[in-house]
């Protein structure tokens, strides 16, 4: 089945290139001259790919991206933009554009990252992303997961440092383990080190590495870990929690290339690709100086950030029925299932710990199982009293919070039935996203 494309720019010349470059690619195509033709035909037709100019007469490149958005949701969004609204472009990205392309570029560009997209968006939509033979999996067809595996496939060969951000228990490990794993280091080693879980006086070692006699214990020398990472990959985990004076080594280790165990006077070349994780904002750490700021901007030059579960909740049931695999197999358990509103909880909880403690919640039921049918009550309480709050009892007295007439409790039961996503609920209830969010705001649902 032939992909179908919208090209909406108000500068003829690179419609009509891009038209025949997109043909010839194999895609049909569709034209528009300016935002309101743009919004016109994504109302009456359904497209695979939109790739759209940010600034157009009539209608902008923002507002034809949320229509698009609230007319189908898991349509592929391209921006073109001039460098002086690549802000705007970042923006929009946050509204769902899955890339942006910066005036001017190749033509093959532009066909490179629609196959990307449509590449990220199939393996997505298949439940993951696996490579090769390598175990390492992440789970997950929401679109923002489909934007991490896009950046990850961009920068898979680069030996440019990466700083992975996001909350604890989101999966920055994993993500570290598949950005070495999809390029050109994978079968080079993948060092993994730990700096919380380390005592201070052994990170500089372990880190570094020592020579025979450097201090009392040291009976043989020991490579660190930056030698032992070769040219493969050295993923320093939780890196806010290192220490200043540690900070200063590792500010030279990257501006020099070069380590120096403890108790040498001579340089090893460092060949490694540094990756580093931080579930702390490592700005704020470095405005209070617990953060070098020179080490700051040295790791910050790419940084890739993991949403939240929160942000994804179209993946609950995949990371669910993953996880379930795993303990009935732990457990030695049979084929355990789940009645619907124990679903409903699980995907209404907002998952603060967020992967992790989805895991482990789904660990303790399989654990605690005496039935085949897991029911409510066998979930733990923390998410069984969350849901009685915004679940049936509240629908059902007419009472979530203040949702005491019949337009707040059909709004209600509708995100209930789209398990909390936004844009399939106002679909459903036949208004704009922007409306939804209104009413949601009035009924103080956030």
């Amino acid at each position: 089945m032939m992909v179908r494309v919208l090209l909406a720019d108000d500068e003829i010349n690179i419609i009509k290139v891009l038209q025949e470059t997109l043909k010839r690619a194999g895609f049909l195509v569709d034209i528009a001259v300016d935002g309101d033709e743009a919004i016109s035909k994504v109302q009456n037709s359904l497209y695979d790919v939109a790739l759209i100019d940010l600034r157009m007469p009539g209608k902008n490149g923002i507002q034809v991206l949320q229509t698009i958005k609230e007319r189908r949701s898991d349509t592929i969004v391209i921006l073109m933009t001039a460098y002086g609204t690549i802000g705007n472009a970042v923006e929009a990205m946050k509204l769902g554009a899955y890339d942006y392309l910066t005036k001017p570029f190749e033509n093959e560009e532009v066909v490179k990252s629609i196959n990307q997209a449509l590449k990220a968006k199939a393996v997505a939509e298949s439940g993951g992303f696996k490579e090769g033979n390598n175990s390492t999996f992440i789970i997950g067809n929401s679109m923002a997961m489909q934007r991490v595996m896009n950046v990850l496939d961009r920068i898979k060969n680069f030996d440019s440092t990466v700083l992975i951000t996001g909350e604890s228990g989101t999966g920055k490990s994993l993500i570290a383990k598949a950005l070495h794993a999809m390029g050109k280091r994978k079968n080079l080693p993948f060092v993994h080190i730990n700096c919380a879980s380390l005592p201070v006086n052994l990170i500089e070692s372990e880190l570094f590495g020592y020579e025979k006699g450097a201090f009392t214990g040291a009976v043989n020398a020991k490579p660190g870990k930056f030698e032992i990472a070769g040219k493969g990959t050295i993923f320093l985990d939780e890196i806010s929690t290192l220490a200043l004076d540690l900070q200063a080594k590792l500010l030279t280790v990257l501006e020099e290339r070069k380590v120096e165990r403890i108790g040498s006077t001579r340089s090893k070349k460092m060949s490694a690709r540094i990756v580093a994780a931080t579930n702390t904002n490592l700005e704020e750490a470095v405005k209070n100086r617990q953060f070098r700021d020179d080490l700051y901007y040295r790791l910050n030059v790419i940084t890739l950030h993991v949403p939240p579960l929160r942000e994804r909740k179209e993946d609950i049931g995949l990371l669910i029925e993953y996880f379930l695999k795993i303990y009935q197999e732990k457990f030695n358990k049979n084929k355990i299932t789940f009645q619907p509103d124990v679903y409903d909880a699980l995907r209404y909880y907002n998952w603060p710990g967020n992967i992790r403690e989805l895991e482990n919640a789904i660990e303790s039921v399989v654990a605690l199982a005496v039935e085949d049918t897991v029911t409510l009550e066998d979930l733990p309480v923390r998410i069984k009293r969350n849901y009685s709050l915004t679940g049936d009892v509240s629908i059902k007295q007419g009472n979530y919070l203040n949702a005491k007439d019949q337009e707040g409790i059909i709004i209600i039961e509708a995100l209930r039935r789209n398990f909390g996503h936004r844009e399939k609920t106002a679909k459903e209830l036949g208004i704009s996203r922007r409306t939804l969010q209104y009413k949601l705001k009035k009924l103080k649902i956030t």
